[in-house]
């Protein structure tokens, strides 16, 4: 998917393609320094290269770095590093972050982009203990324990990017009812087909106005909680605010006043059963 959408980039105007994709990426991340560069690339996106590890850096067991992407420009150096089926791997990213910023040194801003299908930044382990924490603060971390420059940890917040594959989907939707020429608008549907057979789809909103005429009887709930559990392992961490019941058309004059008749175990909302509800 990576040469797919980032190749593809250049069939098309910097303005076109390009330019739009990184002005989302910079509206996502708003704690960034990341200014879109108002021309197009010093050269085409670099895939894959492979770039030694410099002798002024500290030795991470590694030889070399391979990130991704590579797009350059007069004052730019952006690594995109993506993940689809693999997990994050924070020490791949600090190698990168450590690698970018040595290229870039003090006459480009550097900025390392990670893409991958999950639908909020991710978090990793911490090395001090088992708690999740954002990856700009494990790189902030692993630099201060490798007693670098300090201006260089507090880089990280401001270099670091994410965006994930379901935003790049929508975007590329967003394009195709745009004003395009015959082969890019077969060009984008393409990358659709391809982004749809990786199901990396986005997930499309619930609109209220669909349960308007729709009655809900309560003691169905109970039988419909059972069901869904079953199929969907990830349901029990699903919460139920009562308080919407009136807005998705229970056949109640007053439904909040009708539910305080009743007693309803915590637990057995946790897992979508309304079987331990009984009549005070």
């Amino acid at each position: 998917m990576t040469s797919d959408v980032f190749g593809l980039m250049s069939y098309f105007p910097y303005d076109s393609f390009l330019r739009p994709f990184l002005e989302n990426i910079s509206a996502r991340n708003p704690n960034s320094h990341f200014s879109v560069p108002p021309i197009e690339p010093i050269n085409e996106p670099c895939f894959w290269e492979r770039i030694n590890w410099p002798e002024n850096l500290p030795k991470l067991r590694k030889k070399r770095i391979e990130p991704d992407v590579i797009i350059e420009w007069d004052d730019t150096l952006l690594f995109v590093e993506s993940k689809f089926v693999l997990p994050t791997e924070p020490e791949e990213l600090l190698r990168e972050f450590l690698v970018g910023t040595s290229q870039a040194s003090t006459q480009k801003h550097f900025f390392l982009l990670l893409i991958d299908k999950n639908l909020s930044p991710s978090n990793v382990s911490s090395q001090e203990d088992s708690s999740k924490i954002p990856i700009p603060e494990y790189l902030e971390r692993r630099l201060k324990k490798l007693r670098l420059p300090n201006d260089l940890g507090t880089k990280v917040s401001n270099s670091f990017l994410w965006i994930n594959w379901q935003s790049v989907y929508l975007l590329i939707e967003e394009f195709l009812r745009s004003k395009l020429n015959l082969l890019e608008k077969r060009i984008l549907s393409d990358l659709i087909k391809i982004l749809q057979r990786k199901g990396v789809i986005p997930f499309e909103e619930l609109n209220l106005e669909f349960f308007e005429n729709r009655v809900i009887d309560l003691p169905s709930l109970g039988e419909i909680g059972v069901r869904v559990r079953k199929q969907y392992s990830d349901f029990p961490d699903i919460s139920i605010d009562l308080n919407v019941f009136d807005n998705i058309g229970i056949d109640m004059d007053n439904p909040l006043a009708s539910l305080s008749q009743f007693n309803i175990d915590a637990q057995s909302l946790e897992y979508l059963s309304a079987g331990e509800i009984t009549r005070r």
